[in-house]
């Protein structure tokens, strides 16, 4: 019963996702859309698609774990380069230095121990995703001083990767861990399905609340 509870939210996470990609892609053409709309668009396009590379893999029970770094990496340089769209010129330059300072600790790693790339690293979730939550929270200042914009896909980022960071790192403690009751793990891993949801779900606040109602082109 518990199996098919969480592959039917899995299955729900993975439909809402596609329909706020589509969403997204679909606006890009019709409103005057600015850079940040456009790598977010291009993040929620590349999210789904290495989404469901992975299901397929995981399908046909080949190893998907490789693919794991597609995703993180892609997501911090496009969500980085979100942020570098919306912050002031000094901000954007800390987002230039930790982009180059997070990509050489990934590719130091992988020189370092090169069957990484067939695991999952924890490293590159951390690194990635702590400083995609230093942006958030710069986002969120500036946003306090003068009206921000994306301000429901600032909060589901925050949200969704100060949880799921700690799930991943629960989660791969409690795998590798033998006194624990079996199926334990998984549970953790699971919620991180419902973390996607509620993500997936600030962001179409922000389409249904905010950019549906931008000025499409001049045909």
């Amino acid at each position: 019963m518990i199996d098919l509870l969480n592959e039917s939210l899995d299955n729900i996470a993975s439909i809402f996702s596609l329909i706020v990609g589509i969403l997204y892609a679909v606006y890009w053409f019709k409103v005057k859309a600015d850079r940040a709309f456009s790598f977010l668009t291009l993040y929620l396009g590349l999210t789904v698609i290495i989404n469901l590379t992975m299901t397929f893999y995981a399908t046909h029970k080949w190893n998907n774990l490789f693919i794991s770094h597609f995703y993180f990496i892609s997501q911090f340089v496009l969500l980085s380069q979100f942020y570098y769209c919306l912050f002031k010129k000094k901000q954007k330059q800390l987002v230039r230095f930790l982009q180059i300072l997070v990509l050489l600790i990934i590719i130091i790693n992988f020189i370092i121990d090169p069957a990484i790339f067939f695991k999952f690293s924890l490293l590159e979730v951390f690194v990635t995703a702590i400083t995609l939550v230093v942006f958030t929270i710069i986002h969120l200042y500036n946003s306090l001083i003068e009206k921000g914009t994306y301000q429901y896909v600032n909060a589901g980022i925050l949200i969704y990767l100060s949880m799921s960071t700690l799930i991943f790192f629960l989660g791969n403690y409690l795998a590798l861990s033998k006194d624990l009751p079996e199926g334990l793990s998984n549970n953790i891993w699971n919620i991180n399905i419902l973390l996607v949801l509620i993500y997936q779900t600030f962001i179409f606040l922000e389409w249904k609340i905010n950019i549906s109602k931008w000025k499409t082109k001049n045909p």
